[in-house]
């Protein structure tokens, strides 16, 4: 956590992690999808500037954008290719909500949404972050950016996984329509893509 705040270059409140966790539990019982967030909690990913300081690379330079000193924020969220990624994400989800918020680090690697969304898309919200980097993490060396397509079969993945958690937590099907809805209407209205008719 002061690793995070040095980051930041702001006070986190032992409050506000203790809510991000809480609702990275909640939101999936899916492993792999916790896992994103435990890796970038902890730092998991080693950015250039990180190797460089071990002694395995004398490079500072990012894999991406070739700008100097790669280090961890970099590589989540100032690199150009990456800026550019989570600036397509923030755009596609207010187009899903139909509502204007402000990106943050805090929000979109951090889970932090406390006052920042309406709790009826709190865990749609999660489910899109945690796909985006996800989508970051799997090109983390190589020289391209993640794509929008990428994002979108990762959320249609993700959606059928929820479905299946559904069939057996909740057999009427009413939370899990709740939380998927907005996604399947952004499909249909800005993709073409309706999932009713499949």
């Amino acid at each position: 956590m002061i690793k995070w705040a040095k980051i930041l270059g702001s006070q986190v409140y032992l409050q506000s992690w203790e809510k991000s966790w809480d609702l990275t539990y909640k939101f999936t019982p899916c492993i792999s999808l916790r896992e994103n967030y435990i890796k970038l909690f902890f730092r998991w990913h080693l950015s250039p500037a990180l190797l460089n300081k071990f002694g395995k690379t004398s490079s500072l330079r990012c894999w991406k954008c070739k700008g100097m000193n790669a280090d961890h924020l970099h590589m989540w969220w100032n690199c150009k290719k990456i800026k550019n990624f989570w600036e397509m994400i923030h755009t596609e989800l207010r187009k899903m909500f139909k509502i204007n918020f402000k990106k943050s680090i805090q929000l979109y690697l951090l889970n932090m949404v406390d006052d920042v969304l309406p709790k009826k898309f709190t865990f749609l919200f999660l489910y899109a972050v945690t796909a985006a980097r996800i989508a970051v993490a799997q090109l983390w060396k190589d020289k391209k950016g993640p794509t929008k397509e990428a994002w979108l079969q990762k959320m249609l993945d993700y959606k059928e996984t929820a479905k299946l958690t559904a069939l057996y937590k909740d057999p009427d099907m009413s939370l899990y329509e709740s939380i998927w809805s907005p996604f399947e209407k952004y499909l249909n209205n800005y993709h073409g893509f309706n999932l009713r008719k499949r």
